[in-house]
């Protein structure tokens, strides 16, 4: 029982250390806090009323985004199916509701899409996912044309990104945060390669909620590392050395930052990491194939370079989506 003592202790002890290398003496009050309020709300007659709360805040939520509900809903199987041109009718009506809320606001609606609802590149998008919605990418002998438009795909991104195609390669995937996913479950497996049982990766407190969704799927910690306006709200390399430490396995920068636009320190960043043997991703998702561009253009000498022009950059997600 004293072994076991001692061992619950010394990991108490690690894992505070840990917290106030990574995150300061600010940082392990706040975590300590939150632990401390955790074992509060689990006490009796406290759980319940922080629970009731949660779910009138969650309810006025939904009805604020979903409505009081849908009386037409088809919540089963109908007995009796329709015609092709009831469902038609049926969608047509839906989406022009929802093209007029759009109208209000003269298109100006923040919706996650990037180009006009109609035109030419719509047209051209409808008329090949009408030849090719009945293909599997996993069957490519069956297939041959989409593995080879998505090999194309895949060189056109990486000259754009100043890539090597003899020695770099690349994946299709379904967007930017799966993209995200993909590039952090590379290095989690880099690092237990290592013995590293529990690999870090390191972003700015401006990091897209992608790298936190990839950290909490693979069983990695997470560093958020602060930035102010002194900077330009810009990841540097003197606000990430204090927390490199030997579980880090990856720096995330992006290029730009979803919510401000700005181009993290890239090249200060790889000098920083790049005879540490920690890999450095950058998120060009937001900004991917424009920001390529208005390089090309001499429209942003003002920031580091960012792509694989940068010894040190080992990865760079891309979104052919949005400004492609």
């Amino acid at each position: 029982l004293k072994v076991f003592g001692s061992t619950l202790v010394l990991q108490a002890l690690r894992r505070y250390w840990l917290t106030l290398r990574h995150a300061g003496l600010r940082g392990l009050v706040v975590s300590a806090f939150s632990a401390a309020l955790r074992v509060a709300i689990r006490l009796p007659g406290v759980r319940g009323v922080v629970d009731r709360e949660v779910g009138k805040e969650l309810a006025s939520i939904e009805r604020k985004m979903h409505g009081g509900g849908d009386p037409a809903a088809r919540c089963r199987l109908p007995e009796d199916g329709m015609d092709t041109s009831s469902i038609v009718q049926l969608v047509k009506d839906m989406q022009a509701k929802e093209l007029a809320a759009s109208n209000k606001f003269d298109g100006k609606q923040w919706g996650g899409i990037y180009h006009s609802p109609r035109g030419p590149l719509v047209e051209l998008q409808n008329a090949v996912w009408g030849m090719y919605n009945s293909t599997n990418t996993l069957y490519e002998g069956v297939f041959p044309s989409v593995r080879k438009f998505e090999a194309e795909l895949v060189s056109w991104v990486l000259h754009l990104v100043n890539g090597d195609p003899k020695v770099a390669g690349g994946i299709l995937s379904s967007g930017g945060t799966e993209s995200v996913l993909l590039a952090a479950l590379a290095y989690r497996e880099l690092g237990r390669q290592r013995g590293i049982a529990t690999p870090r990766i390191i972003a700015a407190n401006t990091c897209h909620p992608a790298i936190v969704k990839a950290c909490h799927y693979f069983g990695m910690e997470l560093t958020k590392v602060p930035v102010t306006e002194s900077t330009g709200f810009a990841l540097t390399a003197a606000a990430v050395r204090p927390y490199l430490t030997g579980d880090v396995i990856c720096v995330y920068a992006s290029a730009p930052t979803f919510p401000h636009g700005v181009v993290d320190c890239v090249e200060d960043l790889a000098r920083l990491v790049r005879g540490r043997g920690i890999g450095l991703h950058v998120d060009n998702c937001l900004g991917g194939i424009l920001l390529s561009y208005l390089d090309r253009q001499g429209l942003t000498k003002p920031h580091q370079l960012w792509d694989f022009r940068v010894p040190g950059v080992t990865s760079i997600s891309v979104d052919v989506h949005k400004y492609g």
